[in-house]
């Protein structure tokens, strides 16, 4: 092991690091100043909270997960993991006198501090208001996390504050797996003689496929500057409900159904046939990943082929098996599928636009706490492609975020592909029967490249 840019680290230097991390810090170098893959959450505490014993929840939760308190430094052109003794802490700023609208620039600017990768990885900051109430936003830079993790995060850290405003020691499930374990699986895994075949699948689905896109408002920039924004929408119940039941009727997931939706959008818009999207897919495949905080996703490439005189149920049931196929080739990290279709350099990337599904549901209820906590509304992984798609599972309904390039795209126009596409939803879920190639009568009003 060469020289580290941290000399007084070398034992914590040994930790591993896997393959998706290897990436993200690449992409981290590209773009140091970006939030394109800064994550985050907030709640809002009535009245603002204990602040001794929510810095003494922090710490248990930091000392809990280690990727809360770990930097990610050079060695030799190589990103290595060191971990701190301790982490970031919690921050209190007093704001004074802002209003909500005020309130939520603030969460959004501290949601979107640039990380340093070689000094942390994590921030908790409580912004406290003259008012008496309070927003908690914890962030982190998404090579220490991933959607689940947020989730962990914040039940074990509310955990920890209820405990310690009660003068207890939180009583937290103990952790049987690391992150040292996971990276040591994919190392075992990719050793293994599994990954010829999950190499000749990624080959055969993608080698020649182009990456599926929508007419953008402004031509691609030579380098993308990884800047973006996100409109949100909450799904009618009356909808919710048709996609469950017609997922139901046709014995898929309701994922199927709106990834299904999504490609339609795709070729109603461009006339696309054959093309890929990209799709965080969940590595916790066993019971011991599920409480550990950490990036626990691969990226994977659904493969659309669009016949227009097919019926929209029959996307459906086509993106199913995608989605399966995929699951089961999902252990081989993106940088190998990337290198498995062999595309060459002017080729593009393999996917511009992505869609993931995210369990939104955590329990902030009055019987937990002396007051009121519910979530509060932060930016999150902002232009990390052309379009993210996100669909949020919360308590009593779902929303659906269109995360978007602000280089390429108004907010107009991507406000027009989010109803379009709820529209494109609502004709699959009531009228499968319905052709693909008369979806985009739907698409209202038309939308055209510039």
């Amino acid at each position: 092991m060469g020289v580290l840019t941290d000399p007084g680290a070398v034992r914590a230097a040994e930790l591993p690091i896997s393959v998706g991390q290897q990436a993200l810090w690449m992409l981290h170098r590209l773009a140091p100043g970006s939030a394109a893959y800064n994550d985050a959450g907030a709640a809002r505490f009535i009245p603002s909270p204990d602040v001794s014993a929510l810095t003494e929840a922090v710490e248990i939760v930091t000392e809990r997960h280690d990727l809360l308190r770990s930097r990610f430094v050079e060695d030799d052109g190589m990103p290595v993991r060191l971990v701190d003794a301790t982490g970031p802490g919690l921050r209190v700023d007093d704001v004074g006198t802002v209003d909500d609208r005020q309130l939520a620039d603030l969460v959004a600017t501290v949601a979107g501090e640039p990380y340093d990768l070689a000094r942390g990885t994590a921030r908790f900051r409580l912004l406290r208001r003259a008012a008496g109430d309070a927003v908690l936003v914890c962030g982190n830079h998404h090579i220490a996390s991933d959607a689940a993790s947020q989730f962990v995060l914040w039940r074990d850290l509310l955990t920890a504050y209820q405990a310690r405003s009660a003068g207890r020691r939180p009583d937290l499930p103990a952790l049987t797996w690391t992150w040292n374990d996971q990276v040591a699986a994919e190392r075992r895994k990719l050793a293994g003689p599994q990954r010829a075949s999950w190499t000749s699948y990624w080959r055969t689905v993608g080698r020649q496929v182009p990456a599926g896109e929508l007419p953008s408002d402004r031509p691609r920039p030579a380098r993308p500057a990884y800047q973006g924004d996100t409109v949100t929408v909450e799904v009618p119940a009356t909808l919710e409900r048709a996609v469950q039941d017609r997922a139901m009727t046709l014995g898929v997931t309701p994922f199927a159904v709106q990834l299904a939706a999504l490609q339609a959008l795709i070729h109603a818009t461009g006339g696309a046939r054959d093309f890929l999207i990209g799709c965080p897919m969940s590595l916790r495949r066993s019971r011991p990943t599920l409480p550990a905080i950490g990036y626990y996703v691969n990226m994977v490439l659904l493969r659309a082929t669009v016949d227009p005189g097919g019926s929209a149920a029959d996307l459906v049931q086509a993106a199913a098996r995608e989605l399966r196929a995929a699951a089961a080739a999902a252990a081989l990290p993106y940088p190998h599928i990337v290198r498995a279709l062999d595309r060459g350099r002017d080729a593009g990337p393999p996917y511009r636009i992505a869609i993931t599904q995210v369990d939104a549901r955590l329990a902030f209820g009055p019987d937990r706490f002396d007051g009121v906590v519910h979530p509060f509304e932060v930016p999150r992984l902002q232009g990390q492609y052309d379009l993210g798609v996100e669909i949020a599972r919360g308590e009593h309904s779902s929303e659906i975020a269109f995360r978007y390039d602000r280089e390429l795209f108004a907010e107009s126009t991507i406000r027009r592909y989010l109803g379009a596409y709820l529209r494109i939803l609502a004709a699959a879920a009531h009228d499968p029967g319905t052709p693909v190639g008369r979806l985009d009568a739907v698409v209202e009003p038309p939308i055209v490249r510039i």
